[in-house]
């Protein structure tokens, strides 16, 4: 059975007992039924360390540090994910998926065709945490950084990185693009991106390109556009 894995914000060094409760003490001793001397490991955005259990209370569980855990497993790609922002149940699919498939930043934006237009602090923590339960349960140490909604004129376009912009009925596809470590990935809502957004974004140098002949769902499209760079170009490579 695989080791649990719990991300802390704090330092971590060897040899530190470390007092959980909350949350996180629920999750291990009432989810996972955790006691005393079963192995955990905590982790945060630079190190992770092998652990155990040296106490439960009714209030608090406490975990000695061992050993850091020596490995590399940061994407070495760069991919921002731009969604357009949908509704609830779909953006936490995007960002859980996204983040197991390594994405490093997503940012939900408001278009002319979207149906929802915010995301308020509640919704945003939501996410956060969906985010950090991934990032737990597939093994990476760094979480995916989630900004407030934007509108597209909002946007601050990087000419280094390269500019993805998925739409259906173009001749490009992945396998015609120059690989580039960096990625902005540019998703439209249900009803797709309007024309002056396209043009908008085309001024911007974004490259419109096909993902199939299929026509996929805007929380669909995020998981297949990811998995398949991490395919050609990433640690699936």
């Amino acid at each position: 059975m695989q080791t649990p894995r719990v991300r802390l914000e704090q330092i971590i060094a060897p040899d530190m007992v470390i007092t959980l409760n909350g949350k996180q003490k629920h999750y291990l001793c009432n989810v996972l039924r955790k006691k005393v001397n079963d192995n955990i490991i905590l982790f945060n955005n630079i190190v992770s360390f092998e652990s155990v259990i040296v106490a439960i209370d009714n209030f608090n569980i406490s975990i000695l540090t061992k050993s850091e855990i020596i490995s590399d497993d940061t994407n070495k790609l760069k991919i921002h994910v731009y969604q357009g922002l949908c509704r609830s149940k779909k953006i936490e699919l995007v960002t859980q998926k996204i983040t197991e498939l390594g994405a490093s930043e997503l940012t939900p934006i408001i278009t002319d065709r979207t149906q929802v237009n915010e995301i308020n602090e509640k919704k945003l923590h939501r996410l956060n945490e969906i985010a950090t339960h991934a990032c737990q349960q597939s093994g990476r140490n760094d979480v995916l950084k989630i900004n407030p909604a934007i509108k597209i004129n909002q946007i601050n376009f990087n000419n280094n990185n390269l500019k993805l912009l998925l739409q259906p009925n173009t001749e490009k596809s992945l396998l015609n693009i120059q690989q580039n470590y960096n990625i902005d990935i540019f998703i439209g809502p249900e009803g797709g991106f309007s024309n002056t957004e396209l043009g908008y974004m085309i001024k911007n140098n974004c490259t419109q390109i096909s993902f199939g002949p299929r026509i996929l769902r805007t929380e669909t499209a995020a998981l297949a556009i990811c998995a398949a760079i991490n395919a050609l170009w990433g640690d699936c490579g």
